[in-house]
């Protein structure tokens, strides 16, 4: 069970973050025994049974980089590779922490062996939702399989991925025993279903934002022979070899905001489901709330049913569907990355009443601790009530990670079994 943690005192405050790198290590590194499910993006009914693998991650020579050795326990399948964290990776003070791998993940090759990494992008969150225990979501985009039209082949901007395959990891420590793993797979057996998430849900949201590189200065165009387009045209700098490795210096540098948060699922008994977010200074000041409907969508599987929820207006393939999964989790996610266009992922899981999960930190006002005020805002909850917990990432356009989100909310009823 997680130890309760502090949070930070107020929205806008900006957060000391000095050892993110170190915050992500000591929770993640080290060996780890796992299953690791393949999900349906289309109808969320698991593709195969689960597979049991173990994974051993250790820091690498390079900075903010570790190394990966993987295997599944058959024996049919390993690899290795390394990963570097930079900007665009997100890690919260308790370890959870998301990911992207514009190049593909060689990881998800022991689950999919069709995997092309270098024509996929896959994002990576993980929830620690116990020191010895994590959750996993790897989602793999790469090209649809429906043929460009000529339009969509002549137009200059990256085409469009759809999303192919959805891994959800359940995993535990190695050095924590055998009564350790099967505990951590008992709690999170329950297959998350609407019905599950129906209420009001209360808590914080963990906001991070990127510091951004400055950006280089443009050069002049080359002149003369040679230059290429007879003297005309922009020079076309090249890329490092390795613009990740490059990138580690910007990992960890990002502003910190936190506010109230609330989350509401409705349903109206038939096939219309209703989710509010609600945001909120510390000070009591009510920002923008976000509200959406989607159509739950039931897929008859040979021994159960299968539930998602498609939040678009007609037939929009970029617009999120959630995916509602196994051991009590769910994705929030587009079934297509549209050209260039800004999108979110969302990857929550329900815990069990009891379970604590939190990040701790302090603002940059003489470093000074969580006062008794602070510290009233975010105790008082019920702790028989269940938990969920959010990782969000945020794209802008060009894919490029704009911010990530943790959150918790604690449930505060469960009348959600209505229209709104």
């Amino acid at each position: 069970m997680r130890a309760p943690c502090l949070l930070l005192l107020a929205s806008g405050a900006r957060a000391v973050v000095e050892t993110p790198w170190t915050d992500f290590t000591k929770m993640n590194l080290g060996q780890w025994r796992g299953r690791a499910v393949r999900i349906d993006p289309r109808t969320a009914e698991p593709r195969s049974a689960a597979a049991r693998f173990v994974v051993a991650h250790a820091e690498a020579a390079r900075p903010c980089t570790y190394s990966t050795r993987a295997s599944l326990l058959d024996g049919t399948r390993s690899c290795e590779f390394e990963t570097t964290f930079d900007e665009r990776a997100d890690v919260d003070l308790d370890g959870s922490y998301s990911n992207d791998h514009p190049a593909g993940c060689a990881f998800t090759s022991l689950f999919s062996p069709g995997a092309d990494g270098a024509s996929e992008f896959v994002i990576e969150h993980s929830i620690a939702w116990r020191d010895d225990a994590r959750l996993r979501l790897l989602l793999r985009y790469g090209p649809s399989e429906t043929p460009a039209t000529d339009a969509e082949m002549d137009d200059a901007r990256p085409a469009p991925d759809a999303l192919l395959d959805v891994l959800l990891l359940d995993e535990v420590r190695a050095s924590a025993g055998s009564e350790a793993e099967a505990t951590a797979e008992r709690a999170t057996a329950a297959t998350c279903t609407v019905y599950s998430l129906l209420g009001e849900w209360r808590g914080d949201a963990c906001v991070r934002q990127p510091e951004r590189a400055p950006a280089e200065p443009e050069r002049a165009p080359p002149r003369g022979f040679g230059a290429g387009g007879g003297g005309g045209g922009k020079a076309r700098a090249r890329a490092p070899a390795d613009a990740r490795a490059g990138g580690a210096a910007r990992f960890g540098r990002f502003t910190v905001n936190v506010f109230k948060a609330s989350v509401r699922f409705t349903w109206d008994g038939g096939s219309r489901v209703g989710r509010r977010l609600g945001f909120a200074s510390f000070a009591g000041e009510p920002l923008d709330a976000i509200s959406t409907t989607g159509i739950l969508r039931e897929h008859a599987g040979e021994f159960e049913s299968f539930e998602a929820i498609d939040f678009a207006s007609g037939t929009d393939p970029t617009a999120p569907r959630m995916l509602l999964l196994p051991n009590g989790c769910y994705v929030l996610a587009p079934s297509t990355l549209a050209r260039g266009a800004p999108f979110a992922t969302e990857f929550g899981a329900l815990l069990e009443g009891g379970e604590s999960f939190g990040w701790m930190g302090h603002v940059d006002n003489g470093d000074s601790p969580m006062t008794e005020s602070g510290a009233a805002l975010v105790g008082g909850d019920d702790p028989a009530a269940s938990r969920m917990v959010r990782v969000q990432r945020l794209y802008g356009d060009g894919r490029v990670f704009a911010s990530g989100t943790t959150s918790l909310c604690t449930e505060a009823d469960g009348d959600g079994q209505q229209a709104r």
